[in-house]
């Protein structure tokens, strides 16, 4: 009996310390996405071999679109993440000025330039319709923002035909001139 109970308190310390490894791991884990790595935006964009090694590949646009959060915050922004598998956008940023307005960020990551493809563009002007017509959301959208790697030459173009679709303005930003 006296080892069965030795046996049961050892498997109740071991459980109860890999309770607590894993619940310091995870505060860590949630310190780290909250600090702002200003350096790391351009290679997490681009998709860089050494980004992708460090996170993984699905995890690379996770962490992109915190670290741009933080970003947009740092800039003066309110900001309101999408949850993860809804159809509205990356980042909603709100100004908190005389007349508050929105704006709707895409974050994008790609390892060649990135050219805004068709799917993409049907995907905003979707999304802005639905900012537009909802009756909870009371900000104006003024800008449909996509921030990531270095455009394709040809990004001018469909940036035009988005703006003309949803009569908002559409710019894109690599992170390399918003870091600069």
């Amino acid at each position: 009996a006296a080892a069965a109970m030795v046996d049961c308190l050892s498997f109740a310390a071991r459980h109860d310390a890999r309770v607590r490894e894993e619940k310091e791991r995870a505060r860590l884990q949630a310190t780290a996405n909250s600090v702002l790595q200003v350096h790391e935006l351009p290679q997490l964009a681009s998709r860089a071999p050494h980004t992708l090694e460090k996170y993984g590949s699905k995890e690379v646009e996770v962490r992109f679109e915190q670290q741009l959060t933080l970003a947009l915050q740092a800039c003066g922004f309110r900001t309101i993440p999408a949850p993860k598998g809804t159809r509205r956008g990356d980042i909603i940023c709100l100004t908190d000025k005389i007349s508050p307005v929105a704006i709707l960020v895409e974050a994008k990551t790609s390892a060649r330039p990135y050219k805004l493809p068709v799917k993409d563009e049907r995907a905003l002007i979707e999304y802005a319709q639905r900012l537009k017509a909802s009756s909870w959301f009371q900000y104006p959208l003024r800008l449909i923002c996509i921030v990531g790697p270095n455009p394709d030459r040809n990004i001018a173009e469909r940036l035009n035909r988005l703006e003309a679709s949803t009569q908002v303005a559409a710019r894109y930003c690599s992170t390399t001139a918003l870091v600069g």
